[in-house]
C-alpha cells in the first residue's frame, strides 16, 4: 500500500477521533445510578466526641459513607452543630439529588462555588466547607 497525503490524513483523523468515540461509548455503558437521599448519623465516640457520618443512598440500593465531623474542629460536637450541618448538607444535597454519583468533578465545581459562604462569619464558611467535603468523600467511596 502506498502512503499518500489522503491516507495519511485519514489515519491521523482516525487516531484523533477513536479515543473520543471510546470515551462516549464508555459513558453510555456506565450504570444509570441516581442519588436519592441522604442521612446525617451522629455517633457518640467518647463522652466528649460525636462523629457525624453522612450516608448517601441511590435508586439502586448503593450506599456511600463520609465523615462530616471535622467541620467543628476538635471541640465537642453539639446538637446545634449537628442541626447546622444537616442544614448545610441539605443545601449541597440539592446539587446531587437525582444525579449520578459518578459526576464527582461536576459536583466539586458547583459545590466550590457555594463553599466560601458569606462574610458574616468564619463558622458559616467552615460549615459549608465541611459539608462540601463530606459529600465529596461519599462520592469517592
Amino acid at each position: 500500500m502506498r502512503l499518500t497525503r489522503r491516507t495519511g490524513l485519514l489515519a491521523a483523523a482516525s487516531a484523533t477521533v477513536a479515543p473520543l468515540l471510546a470515551l462516549v461509548r464508555a459513558e453510555a455503558a456506565a450504570p444509570q445510578v441516581r442519588v436519592t437521599g441522604f442521612e446525617l448519623l451522629p455517633i457518640r465516640a467518647t463522652s466528649r466526641t460525636v462523629w457525624l457520618i453522612v450516608r448517601l443512598r441511590t435508586d439502586t440500593g448503593l450506599v456511600g459513607l463520609g465523615e462530616a465531623s471535622d467541620a467543628f474542629g476538635f471541640a465537642n460536637t453539639t446538637a446545634d452543630d449537628a442541626a447546622r450541618m444537616r442544614s448545610q448538607l441539605a443545601t449541597f444535597f440539592d446539587l446531587i439529588n437525582g444525579r449520578s454519583p459518578f459526576e464527582i468533578e461536576s459536583y466539586r465545581q458547583r459545590g466550590e462555588a457555594m463553599a466560601p459562604g458569606t462574610r458574616s462569619g468564619h463558622r458559616v464558611q467552615r460549615d459549608r466547607t465541611g459539608s462540601l467535603g463530606s459529600i465529596a468523600v461519599v462520592y469517592w467511596n
